[in-house]
């Protein structure tokens, strides 16, 4: 009885399905001033504060001058993506150079998705602290 009591509550967690993910890095020197900060999109199965932070990452490379904003675009997934952040009544969407195009699901900034602390050597100040909080996933064919 207890085996199938542990069985229902594992078959009752919900799956999240989601392709990409979109957010922000924040890397802080020891006085936590800011040292560098930019807005990342990352497919679900490389999202992690390394793959955003990391200097010879794809993902670092291409994206670490993008400012967190109204629309952000990025080469994941085989596809050049630009999702648009709307207003508070109007869920995020993506559009993709392939012609395809959907809606994201803002995360609630009390539940945002913070990965742990990630490490980030800088050569004139050494290895420092960078924090990638997650504030929305996309739902895409893409990434399958």
């Amino acid at each position: 009885m207890r085996f199938w009591n542990a069985f229902v509550a594992i078959a009752l967690v919900p799956v999240v399905a989601a392709d990409f993910y979109f957010g922000q890095v924040v890397c802080y020197a020891w006085n936590l001033s800011v040292v560098e900060t930019y807005a990342t999109m990352l497919p679900a199965n490389n999202n992690k504060c390394l793959t955003a932070v990391k200097p010879d990452s794809e993902y670092y490379q291409q994206q670490r001058h993008h400012v967190y904003g109204s629309t952000m675009t990025a080469q994941i997934c085989g596809a050049s993506i630009t999702v648009t952040l709307h207003n508070s009544h109007t869920p995020p969407s993506w559009t993709s150079s392939d012609g395809g195009s959907g809606r994201c699901i803002s995360l609630d900034p009390s539940l945002k998705g913070n990965q742990p602390l990630c490490g980030k050597y800088f050569p004139k100040l050494g290895l420092l602290p960078c924090a990638y909080t997650m504030n929305g996933v996309c739902d895409s064919y893409l990434c399958k």
